[in-house]
């Protein structure tokens, strides 16, 4: 496997973990909606929860720390770069892993 191809592994798991939120999120709203069972919504919630955390717990393939280091909710959503060692999001670097 190459650099370039472990990058794109990489941020496709990242694009996974973030589509895995958004599917709970709107599992969420049809249990409350269609299915309003209190089993169901609380499972759902924490699946939630579990998927939140993996998203959170993602490693930047460049340096290996969390690409997220602190849980900001409200800018949860907006970071594009490692906030360690500034790899911007979706990118494979020119230089190499050290």
């Amino acid at each position: 496997m190459t650099e370039t191809d472990r990058y794109k592994q990489a941020w496709q798991d990242r694009r996974s973990r973030v589509f895995s939120v958004l599917a709970m999120i709107v599992i969420i709203f049809a249990c409350l909606k269609m299915w309003p069972n209190d089993l169901l919504l609380a499972g759902s919630v924490l699946g939630l929860l579990l998927a939140g955390w993996r998203l959170y717990d993602f490693r930047c393939p460049r340096c290996g720390d969390r690409f997220r280091s602190t849980l900001d909710w409200l800018n949860f959503w907006s970071h594009r770069h490692c906030q360690n060692c500034n790899l911007e999001k979706d990118t494979v670097p020119k230089e190499p892993r050290q």
